[in-house]
């Protein structure tokens, strides 16, 4: 007696018919332009240069500063002085940061970024660029802002020579004051 069944080819015709209405109905679903969108990118990506993707790095590091900082000072401490990228400049491998500026002195020829502007706290535009890392990136004889916290307004702390925005968290009890990050109490 024969088993009768469904022929292995009717059963994966019809998991590619199902496949194909799942994918044209999330098209249409979403008007068509993530789906689509999304597998043209694909197609037509090109390979980035490790110039690029320093940037595209740096560039998101800019736009994480939207609202943060309070001033363009402020940016000294934050990943868009800080970090640093292997970079080859001619024969060498040399250390960069964001701006392009060489670990040591110099600065790479050409380098296309040269900062951004952000929203400040309190919603002012700042602009951000290679003189908000002087007291990281070296500067040559630059004068720091401070050298403690007692060179700063109260509200501030003393971070790598400059006067940065502090908060005391968790929040001071009633009574205390924020000084330079720290709750104190009333004398």
């Amino acid at each position: 007696m024969k088993a009768q069944g469904l022929p292995m080819n009717f059963l994966v015709l019809g998991a590619l018919a199902v496949l194909v209405l799942v994918v044209v109905g999330g098209a249409f679903m979403s008007g068509g332009t993530s789906i689509f969108g999304g597998i043209a990118q694909f197609f037509t990506t090109t390979a980035s240069t490790p110039q690029d993707q320093i940037i595209s790095v740096c560039q998101t590091s800019c736009e994480n500063l939207d609202y943060v900082i309070a001033r363009s000072s402020d940016a000294v401490s934050k990943p868009i002085c800080t970090k640093r990228f292997n970079f080859a400049v001619d024969t060498n491998t040399v250390k960069i940061n964001c701006f392009g500026n060489i670990d040591g002195g110099g600065q790479v020829s050409g380098w296309p970024f040269s900062g951004c502007t952000v929203h400040s706290k309190t919603g002012t535009i700042i602009p951000v660029s290679s003189s908000s890392c002087t007291a990281t990136t070296g500067g040559g004889g630059i004068t720091p802002e401070c050298t403690s916290d007692s060179g700063c307004a109260d509200s501030e702390k003393c971070d790598a020579g400059i006067c940065v925005t502090a908060v005391c968290d968790p929040d001071c009890v009633t009574g205390e004051t924020c000084v330079h990050g720290s709750c104190v109490a009333p004398a």
